[in-house]
C-alpha cells in the first residue's frame, strides 16, 4: 500500500495516506493505552496476587513498554494529522490559484 515514495504522490493520495496513518496511530494509542491502564489496575488493586518479586517487575516493565508505544502512537497520529491539514491547505491554495487565473483570464 505504501510503496510509492511521498514525493511522487498526488495531493489527494497524500491526504488519504495521512488519514490512514492517523487512524493507525489512534488505534495504537487506544490499544496500548488500555493495556497500560489494565496493567496499572492489576498492580494497584491486586497486591496479594502479585507480591514483590520478579513477576511484579515484569508487569511493571510491560506497563512501561505499553505506555511508550501509546505515546508513540499519539505522536504518530498528531504528526500525520498536521501533515493532513498541511496537505489540505496546499490543495485549497492550488485550487484557489487556478480559480484566480481563470477569473483573471476571463477579464482580460
Amino acid at each position: 500500500m505504501f510503496t510509492i515514495p511521498g514525493q511522487n504522490l498526488s495531493l489527494p493520495d497524500r491526504q488519504v495516506r495521512h488519514a490512514v496513518a492517523v487512524r493507525i496511530g489512534v488505534a495504537l494509542l487506544a490499544f496500548f493505552g488500555a493495556a497500560w491502564c489494565l496493567l496499572q489496575w492489576t498492580l494497584t488493586s491486586v497486591p496479594r496476587f502479585m507480591p514483590e518479586g520478579i513477576m511484579r517487575q515484569f508487569v511493571e516493565l510491560e506497563a512501561i513498554a505499553c505506555a511508550a508505544v501509546a505515546v508513540l502512537g499519539l505522536v504518530f497520529a498528531i504528526v500525520n494529522g498536521l501533515a493532513w491539514i498541511a496537505t489540505d491547505m496546499r490543495m485549497r491554495r492550488e485550487r484557489h490559484g487556478v480559480a484566480r487565473k481563470i477569473a483573471v483570464g476571463a477579464y482580460v
